[in-house]
């Protein structure tokens, strides 16, 4: 199906604001819809996944609660977009049970992009489709040995905020160029929505999460002098606050 509703404003502050609150997406997932309400990417794909299972009936609860905002938000933005569900099955001794389930929205602010993304039947129609640079699609297409690893960029860019825009893989031999996209993508964000810019780059938050979801994973981060330094080039006042919990877990081992 397909839905339009035109909008009083696109950039309505309670819009906005209400996109931004919702805890059912995450941060990526809000800056492509917003990149995409003002035309700085051509189409946007979002999927929702709800696996069958044992924790099935809490899961479901969120996959349908995030496919309504969704639904609902778009609505009001005024933006077009295409909902796509589908079982997925699977099992042993060929019995093929339902294992899960798929929803797939794709969102445009125009007819064109939005069927040109709904007739991708090949990955680099896809990537074309979303906005990524041909160059960086193509290399993608290519394998592996023909994309730039994270840590081989120079620290000034693997440090920078413009990499919590990047969303596709930069290739090595025109990354730099792949990169003015992101660069653009970063700007439009914080030129209009720069309240949500700071919500984005504060590591601050994300390193919480880390200490408590994940504790193995923030101890790698502390050992990580890459890491520090990154977090030292992007919050000084952070870093310093790191650098003495490493301390006190030292004194206390």
């Amino acid at each position: 199906m397909e839905n339009r509703i035109e909008p009083e404003s696109r950039f309505n502050p309670e819009l906005i604001e209400e996109l931004e609150k919702t805890s059912l997406l995450i941060d990526q997932e809000k800056v492509i819809l917003l990149l995409t309400l003002m035309g700085e990417k051509p189409a946007a794909h979002h999927g929702l996944l709800l696996k069958f299972g044992a924790e099935q009936e809490s899961n479901e609860k969120k996959f349908i609660a995030e496919k309504q905002f969704l639904t609902e938000w778009l609505q009001k933005a005024g933006l077009i977009f295409s909902v796509k569900d589908k079982t997925i099955r699977g099992g042993v001794r060929g019995d093929f049970k339902p294992t899960a389930k798929v929803c797939n929205f794709h969102i445009s602010r125009d007819k064109a992009a939005l069927e040109r993304l709904n007739h991708a039947h090949s990955k680099s129609e896809l990537g074309l489709a979303l906005g990524y640079p041909t160059t960086a699609v193509e290399a993608y297409l290519k394998g592996q040995e023909f994309l730039i690893k994270e840590q081989d960029l120079p620290f000034d860019i693997r440090s920078s905020e413009v990499m919590d825009f990047l969303f596709f893989r930069l290739s090595k031999e025109h990354w730099a160029e792949e990169l003015e996209t992101v660069k653009r993508w970063a700007k439009a964000i914080k030129d209009n929505f720069p309240d949500f810019y700071q919500q984005v780059i504060d590591l601050r938050p994300k390193i919480d999460a880390l200490r408590s979801e994940n504790p193995e994973g923030f101890q790698q981060l502390l050992r990580s002098e890459e890491k520090m330094a990154i977090v030292k080039q992007r919050d000084p006042e952070l870093y310093q606050e790191l650098q003495k919990e490493k301390e006190m877990i030292k004194r206390s081992d």
